[in-house]
């Protein structure tokens, strides 16, 4: 019994040992796919981290640009809109949204266009209502592909060029009155001495002949016309010619009762049947400017607005106040009930030689800007037919002193 006792502990040790040998094997396959499976798992979140990081730094970029950046998906979605695009187009609804609903059809059109055609399509000049104005808008549409070449969208970039377009024509603009107003000054220094000798010679002739003769209205006339020539050569010498303003502390509000005053007296003695009204507020406008210049100015642009009136019933008036911004400027508005002034002459109102009037020189207006702009300020006109005109001047205030300097 004891060998058979030994011989069955013995089958029993030995048949044991395989077993034992195989989970080994299994435990270590075990661990050597669990340490795989958590160096992959580091791994891919390496690559999630990364991925973030570059998906972060990205949509900085995005954020920090001042191009419109749109993603068109090939479904017809827009799925991607940088801040520039959503304040540019107004876009308001959650993303992804139908590009149908969201974007214009100036816009669609090109998408339209990058699809079918399946090529690259940029637009120099897109007109677009953006914020209740007419933008101008430079458009960049293509296709973007995946690694195998496959369209998987459409990226557009929009930029917005209406500031650099107006610039671009204001220097334009400033370059031909500049060559304009050298030719201007060169024939206007030209005409004044004939002109005064013409001049001179007709009161001579005036004086010896009989009174109420049409001999002496036809010298009269001649008289006339030279003077109004005088006019625009003395005009136009002033236009042209540098001008450095002579500053000083100025009280705006006092300075534009006294224009004020002084075209009342012209209304009344011209029996213009307009009234005059003056709106000044409380507030203390002080700057620093050249009171002569300003108070031509503004002299200029009230008689305007008298003379718009055409002998017609109605008001014209003079507006002032702060803005009470950052700015730290003066609003100065002078307007009238006139027939205005169509929408389309506007840019040109303030060119020289421009004038809606059959008398006019066309120099006022121009002389007015200058004068304004030599300040640090600004005028604009609004106006539409039958609907009055206000030119809208702005000038900075002086800086206001503080509570020590007071002191």
């Amino acid at each position: 019994m004891t060998d058979q006792h030994a011989d069955s502990s013995s089958r029993d040790h030995t048949s044991s040992t395989p077993g034992t040998s195989a989970e080994r094997r299994l435990l270590a396959r075990v661990d050597d796919q669990r340490r795989e499976l958590e160096l992959k798992d580091r791994m891919l979140t390496g690559n999630l981290l990364q991925m973030e990081r570059v998906t972060g730094k990205l949509r900085q970029i995005l954020a920090a640009m001042s191009s419109a950046v749109l993603m068109i998906e090939l479904d017809g979605h827009l799925s991607e809109a940088n801040p520039r695009a959503l304040q540019l187009l107004g876009i308001e609804s959650e993303l992804p949204v139908l590009a149908s609903r969201a974007l214009p059809e100036a816009l669609l059109s090109i998408l339209d266009e990058v699809v079918g055609e399946g090529r690259h399509v940029a637009v120099e000049e897109v007109l677009l209502e953006c914020g209740g104005r007419l933008a101008t808008l430079r458009v960049d549409c293509r296709l973007v592909r995946d690694d195998a070449g496959h369209p998987v969208g459409v990226l557009q970039i929009i930029d917005d060029r209406t500031e650099l377009m107006q610039m671009e024509h204001r220097l334009e603009q400033s370059r031909t009155l500049v060559a304009l107003g050298e030719m201007a000054a060169s024939v206007a220094h030209e005409l004044r001495n004939p002109l005064g000798g013409i001049g001179g010679f007709a009161a001579l002739l005036r004086e010896q002949l009989e009174a109420g003769s049409d001999a002496a209205r036809y010298v009269d006339k001649i008289i006339e016309g030279v003077e109004g020539l005088n006019k625009v050569a003395t005009n136009l010498l002033a236009y042209t010619r540098p001008v450095e303003p002579r500053m000083q502390p100025t009280d705006l509000r006092g300075l534009l009762r006294e224009v004020m005053a002084f075209v009342q007296i012209e209304v009344e003695q011209g029996r213009f049947p307009v009234e005059l009204a003056l709106e000044l507020g409380s507030q203390p406008l002080e700057m620093k400017a050249d009171q002569e210049l300003i108070r031509q100015c503004f002299l200029n642009l009230l008689k305007n607005a008298v003379q718009a009136m055409d002998g017609q019933a109605g008001h014209v008036g003079i507006e002032a106040r702060g803005l009470g911004d950052e700015s730290g400027m003066a609003e100065i508005t002078v307007w009238d009930t006139g027939p205005g002034i169509d929408p389309a002459l506007h840019a040109k109102i303030f060119n020289p030689f421009f004038t809606t009037r059959a008398k006019g020189t066309g120099l006022g207006l121009a002389i007015v800007r200058k004068n304004i702009e030599l300040h640090g300020g600004s005028i604009v006109i609004q106006s539409a037919p039958g609907a009055g005109c206000r030119f809208v001047v702005r000038l900075p205030l002086a800086d206001r002193p503080t509570g020590e300097e007071r002191a």
